[in-house]
């Protein structure tokens, strides 16, 4: 609570920052690319223009990378989602994937 989780930038030069909410202050950043991000049970799930799937805590004082995958090809835009313990993740061109998230 009283954060703000996002990517700035894209390409190669996109960020994932986590800021205060309250003042705007930046708490960290790690370079991820650019891409799309979600927040799930305490987590935030980002996937990258490469299709690199990164989960991370959902932490205010520092990046903690738990697992991070090529889950596809190509150039990804479309925010991953969670379903019933799954991770969907879509490639611009319609090609889907379907991970167990437990």
């Amino acid at each position: 609570r009283g954060y703000i989780f996002g990517i700035d930038g894209n390409v190669d030069g996109g960020e994932l920052r986590c800021l205060e909410a309250a003042n705007g202050e930046m708490k960290w950043k790690q370079n991820i690319g650019g891409g799309a991000l979600i927040a799930a049970g305490g987590h935030l799930l980002a996937l990258n223009e490469r299709g690199e799937l990164i989960v991370a805590e959902a932490s205010p004082t520092t990046y903690r990378q738990l697992a991070r995958a090529q889950v596809l090809g190509g150039h990804c835009w479309v925010a991953p989602a969670v379903a019933d313990g799954k991770i969907y993740c879509k490639y611009n061109q319609g090609t889907l994937v379907c991970l167990d998230g437990r």
